[in-house]
């Protein structure tokens, strides 16, 4: 049954699927083998990123319903006991759209050490600094993002962003900041 809806949810793109999936793995997990549910959690965690892409930010919350089957599962990590970058960035994402920030800082921590270690510190660092703005915590935030140099273009981009969201932020708190805006943007 499962396998029927999986097809039918990627050939006619209709949720009704989705949700139908959902409720059965949930209420079969000790059915499937460890290998099966993660084939079956990756393709309708596919399926929410591309809703979530497409707008419909609602599947947040589906996204991080799949992460936590995962984690209950223990399958959030791959056969070689690490986390991948995008899982790690998903789900601190996931939480914090869904304003779930403390939620997102424990994962944070959590998995922290089953990050690859070339990459770790840019990694956390950079989703440290996201959550420190979904908290206001800017200076905290500026001091990481200066202290963290990205190797990654797409993190390096995403970091550059958050500056200018923060010096925007602190700029209708205190105007001095504009100027720290427009050179970002400037430099961006």
């Amino acid at each position: 049954i499962i396998h029927h809806l999986i097809n039918q949810l990627l050939k006619k793109d209709d949720e009704s699927y989705f949700f139908e999936a959902m409720l059965i793995i949930e209420n079969n997990l000790h059915r499937f083998a460890q290998e099966e549910s993660r084939d079956i959690l990756k393709l309708l965690l596919f399926f929410s990123i591309k809703k979530v892409n497409a707008g419909f930010i609602a599947y947040y919350e589906q996204q991080l319903r799949i992460y936590h089957i995962f984690i209950k599962l223990n399958l959030i990590l791959n056969q070689y006991g690490k986390i991948s970058v995008a899982t790690y960035k998903n789900y601190i994402n996931a939480s914090l759209k869904t304003k779930k920030i403390e939620e997102a800082a424990h994962f944070l921590e959590n998995y922290k050490i089953y990050l690859i270690e070339e990459t770790k510190d840019e990694v956390y660092g950079f989703n440290k600094a996201c959550i420190y703005f979904e908290k206001k915590m800017y200076n905290e935030l500026i001091d990481i993002i200066l202290n963290t140099k990205q190797n990654d273009i797409y993190y390096n981009l995403g970091q550059r962003r958050l500056l200018l969201k923060t010096y925007y932020e602190l700029m209708l708190k205190n105007k001095s900041y504009y100027d720290m805006l427009e050179s970002s943007i400037q430099t961006f």
